[in-house]
């Protein structure tokens, strides 16, 4: 199974249009928050609902089963981060989240914690960049792409 991952696009549609375009064959397309457009826009792509989203009608969060287990999405600018331990009673693997436009990936236990960082406004010095994700029921895979 092949999961894009794109943040905080801020308005920008263009940019989610040719990242579809590029990763045509992914089976899931998940945005973690901050599209600033209404989900008409950003297909194939779903959303949760990011702190600049203000009229969206996106949920908090979102969990998706894959073959390696639950992915738990949010935009992540909650004041208590989501923890491994609420994220193991809800049986995820994976934790989504965007807000601080700065590629994360790091592994707490046994789940996985990534932000791909932002797609339009990256802080972390860099091109904008998205996250995809190349699952098994053993094995993942989580490549960082950045725009040109």
């Amino acid at each position: 199974m092949k999961i894009v991952v794109v943040s905080d696009s801020h308005g920008n549609v263009d940019v989610l249009r040719d990242i579809a375009l590029r990763e045509g064959d992914a089976d899931i397309f998940l945005h973690c928050g901050d599209s600033q457009v209404n989900e008409v826009y950003i297909k194939p792509f779903v959303s949760v609902k990011g702190n600049c989203d203000y009229f969206m009608d996106y949920p908090p969060f979102r969990i998706v089963d894959t073959p390696y287990g639950k992915i738990y999405v949010e935009h992540g600018n909650r004041l208590f981060p989501m923890g491994v331990g609420t994220l193991k009673e809800l049986g995820c693997s994976i934790y989504l989240q965007g807000h601080t436009h700065i590629k994360k990936l790091i592994k707490e236990e046994d789940i996985y914690f990534a932000n791909p960082g932002s797609i339009t406004k990256p802080r972390d010095g860099d091109l904008g960049s998205y996250l995809v994700l190349h699952l098994t029921k053993d094995k993942v895979d989580f490549i960082f792409k950045t725009l040109d």
